[in-house]
């Protein structure tokens, strides 16, 4: 079983994930950090479950924000990047299974008025 965990303040955010890797009944130390995917600086995603399922999903949803990113030269919101994680989840539940946990976090580059 994976541990994500995600504490947020009034002007901070703190995530932390446990380094094991289980297949089976084989517990593994896993020092490469597969559970933590930073995108454009500003957005952090991390995933648990089995460890072929978590590099192959967040790898896809790294490179398609930078895809997205490139095409319309603007960077998502915390809240897009949200909803299209859980839609590609979703939409990959009834056809590819991906069997991992998402904890999103993330701050927007605006300014308040």
């Amino acid at each position: 079983m994976d541990t994500l965990i995600g504490l947020k303040g009034k002007d901070f955010i703190v995530l932390g994930a446990d380094t094991y890797s289980i297949n089976s009944i084989i517990k593994l130390k896993n020092d490469d950090n597969t559970k933590f995917y930073d995108i454009n600086g500003n957005k952090c995603l991390l995933l648990g479950g089995s460890i072929g399922d978590r590099i192959q999903f967040g790898e896809f949803i790294r490179k398609n924000v930078h895809l997205y990113q490139y095409q319309n030269s603007t960077d998502l919101f915390v809240k897009s990047f949200a909803y299209f994680t859980r839609k590609n989840l979703a939409y990959y539940l009834r056809r590819n299974p991906y069997e991992v946990n998402c904890l999103i976090a993330g701050h927007d580059n605006v300014r308040r008025k």
